[in-house]
């Protein structure tokens, strides 16, 4: 993905990380194409249940049922997709005092300067530096890993943290946390395995939002030393199930293409040259 001179005006922390619109399309794909399947299996149970009782029920006279079955099915999953997207992760409260202090401060300095409301925060043990912002109900969750608070120098750390709050400015966020319950019936199906289809966009949009990010950090340079730091040390998260898999994109280094380091270096390089 190349970005042009343009792009320096337009993009102001995250306000136009994205154009919305493919996201708000992805949703509205994704939860018809689960209508479509719920409405589908209700007519057939529906025509077999007529024929096994002998109703003499026409099967055009099941479609209406089926559809309205299949839509009331699929809002309810829009509903509840906000509670998914944390489901299958071992998030606890940060343990070191002095560790969720300084991201605090970093936090609230980023957040005051974009305006947008301050996320909760909880970290995930794992060596590998990850963070990944998520919805918890309605409020933006910020997680860090282990590694990444043990690791990461302050600005490093503000890096980080700018680009999890330009995911939240931009709206991104909230659309990522509708999509995490069809993505992870996709990832359950597929045993965690996505085709390129899906993949290709995500690389795109983690792209864009590392461009993003770095309207709003003292030192942009900071978040290429932390892509350099995860390309040398080579840990990377292990998630373990499918569903998790259906949220690997929301990671810093996602666990889905942590074997594309050719990811990463386009990552490293499209940062170098903005």
């Amino acid at each position: 993905m190349v970005f042009d001179a343009s792009d320096r005006t337009t993009i102001w922390g995250g306000a136009n990380l994205y154009q919305l619109w493919h996201k708000r399309l992805q949703v509205l794909v994704s939860y018809l194409v689960f209508a479509s399947a719920i409405a589908i299996l209700t007519w057939v149970l529906l025509v077999t249940a007529s024929y096994l009782l002998s109703l003499n029920r026409d099967v055009i006279e099941n479609i209406p049922v089926s559809v309205v079955v299949g839509l009331g099915v699929a809002a309810l999953m829009l509903l509840v997709s906000k509670w998914v997207s944390v489901v299958g992760f071992d998030f606890e409260p940060i343990g070191d005092a002095v560790l969720e202090a300084r991201v605090k401060t970093v936090l609230e300095a980023i957040c005051t300067q974009v305006g947008v409301q301050i996320p909760l925060l909880a970290e995930i043990k794992t060596p590998a530096i990850e963070v990944a912002s998520f919805k918890k109900g309605g409020e933006p969750l910020v997680v860090l890993s282990s590694g990444a608070l043990e690791s990461l120098s302050v600005l490093e750390l503000e890096a980080v943290l700018a680009r999890e709050i330009a995911k939240v400015r931009s709206g991104l966020s909230d659309y990522d946390a509708y999509l995490s319950l069809p993505r992870r019936l996709l990832a359950l199906v597929t045993l965690g395995a996505y085709p390129e289809s899906v993949t290709l966009p995500m690389a795109q949009e983690i792209m864009l939002v590392d461009v993003a990010s770095l309207s709003i950090t003292r030192f942009p340079p900071a978040l290429i030393l932390v892509l350099k730091k995860i390309r040398d040390e080579g840990v990377f998260f292990e998630l373990e199930g499918a569903a998790a898999k259906g949220s690997s994109w929301l990671w810093l280094n996602p666990p889905l293409l942590k074997g594309s380091k050719a990811l990463l270096e386009d990552r490293i390089a499209q940062l170098e040259e903005w």
